[in-house]
């Protein structure tokens, strides 16, 4: 994560510093990317910020290395107390039981749980990669 990275996310926030990172690289023209979100007016405790823009990071990085995806959607919304982190590619996909667990899957698990969430990975050779993130929803003091 760059300085300037950095800085937005901690005067502007995890939904602004994300909004930047998908417009810069949609300026690359390599893929398609989409964020919608509902629900985040408010900002989310600092911890909480810094370890869902790694993992969105890591998700994004995954797609562009990995999935050959066209198409990438980001999708957040505050629900029942959660922050949900919708991520959806239309790339090659996996097979999640044969999957040799790389090092960008175990972080973003690990980052989640930090935070007292839950990551559920769905994807098959062929269908691309779909990830969902809940993790509790804590206003910044």
């Amino acid at each position: 994560m760059d300085d300037l990275q950095v800085s937005t996310l901690q005067e502007k926030g995890y939904l602004i510093a994300t909004e930047e990172l998908v417009n810069k690289i949609n300026l690359l023209q390599q893929i398609n990317f989409s964020l919608s979100h509902v629900g985040l007016e408010k900002r989310l405790e600092q911890k909480t910020e810094h370890q869902l823009f790694r993992i969105t990071q890591e998700l994004i990085n995954n797609s562009m290395k990995y999935a050959k995806a066209k198409n990438v959607y980001i999708d957040l919304v505050n629900r029942d107390g959660k922050i949900i982190l919708l991520y959806e590619d239309d790339g090659i996909g996996y097979d999640i039981k044969d999957n040799k667990r790389g090092y960008g899957l175990t972080n973003i698990e690990t980052r989640t749980k930090s935070v007292n969430g839950v990551v559920e990975f769905d994807s098959a050779p062929g269908k691309g990669a779909r990830t969902i993130i809940e993790i509790p929803f804590v206003y910044a003091g």
